[in-house]
Parts: structure tokens; sequence; C-alpha cells
């Protein structure tokens, strides 16, 4: 089935940007909605103005919750969005080696184990 463009557009419409819901309404596989992303710049934008439509409609509902100072979504919005406040969370990691000093090598991903690579 040979698919132009104005039908996928139209599938994308009210989406979310979901791929495997427009492929459900026009009736193709994924692949075919992936490779129309890549080569047309139209269909590519008209998905990512859905997906940022669906950040903005769930950011909408965390602010709800967070008028009706719901504490989960109080703590979420703190840790996510008031980092330079100082609400996030640290972790550290203790690691002894029974009192003696400790060494750490940092090797590049392509490091051979025979020996060292060319780098």
């Amino acid at each position: 089935m040979a698919l132009d463009k104005d039908q996928i557009l139209k599938a994308v419409e009210n989406s979310g940007g979901y791929v495997s819901l427009i492929s459900e309404r026009i009736g193709c596989s994924l692949t075919s909605i992936y490779n129309w992303i890549e080569k047309d710049e139209d269909v590519a934008a008209a998905i990512k103005r859905e997906k940022i439509k669906q950040v903005d409609h769930a950011e909408g509902k965390l602010q709800s919750l967070i008028k009706k100072e719901n504490p989960t979504a109080i703590i979420f919005y703190l840790k996510t969005q008031g980092k330079d406040r100082g609400y996030y969370e640290h972790r550290t990691q203790d690691i002894t080696s029974s009192g003696q000093p400790l060494t750490i090598n940092f090797v590049p991903a392509d490091h051979d184990a025979d020996g060292p690579s060319d780098v």
C-alpha cells in the first residue's frame, strides 16, 4: 500500500506522537512511518509537535496535582525542577579497600584486553 503525506499527517493529528497509533490508523507497519519520519521534515515536525502537546498535557496534570497539595507531585516537581535550590537526591557510593589506597584506572572503550590500544 502506497502511503501519501496527507494520509500520514491526518493520522498524526491527536495521536500524541505515538508511531504505533499512527501506523494502526493507517494500517501500515511501524517501519513505514519511521521511514517517512526520516525522509520528510513535515511528517517529523508534526509528530514532534504531537509529542510536545503530550508533555504539555502531562505538565498541566502535574500542576493540577500540585495545586491540590499532592505530596508525591510536589516532591517529584522539586526533584526535577528545583535542583538549583538543593532539591535533589544525592547518592554516595562507599567503596573501601580494607584501609588501602584505592586506584581506579579508566580505559578507552576500544581497549584490547591483550594490551593497550593505539589511542
